[in-house]
């Protein structure tokens, strides 16, 4: 996955809850993302929101939600083992 490919499906996620009025998990991402400076802080910070998301409230995400919602854990976990 390359930088497009994940802030495409970070932003489909948050569109998605939108449409969906799914104020949990946006009430959990939305303080994090986007990020203000992509410090390694900031991707620590998205990364522990989005695996909150993935670990309380899956049950309430489509199936390909939580395969986007890990897809952009793994990203971010390269990232931060390059830094």
């Amino acid at each position: 996955m390359d930088n497009n490919i994940f802030y495409s499906k970070m932003n489909s996620l948050i569109d998605n809850w939108c449409e969906k009025r799914n104020y949990n998990c946006l009430r959990v991402i939305l303080p994090v993302y986007p990020l203000v400076n992509g410090l390694t802080d900031d991707w620590e910070s998205l990364q522990s929101c989005l695996k909150d998301i993935r670990n309380n409230y899956s049950d309430f995400l489509l199936k390909n939600e939580n395969d986007d919602i890990q897809e952009c854990i793994n990203y971010i976990s390269g990232i931060l083992r390059n830094r």
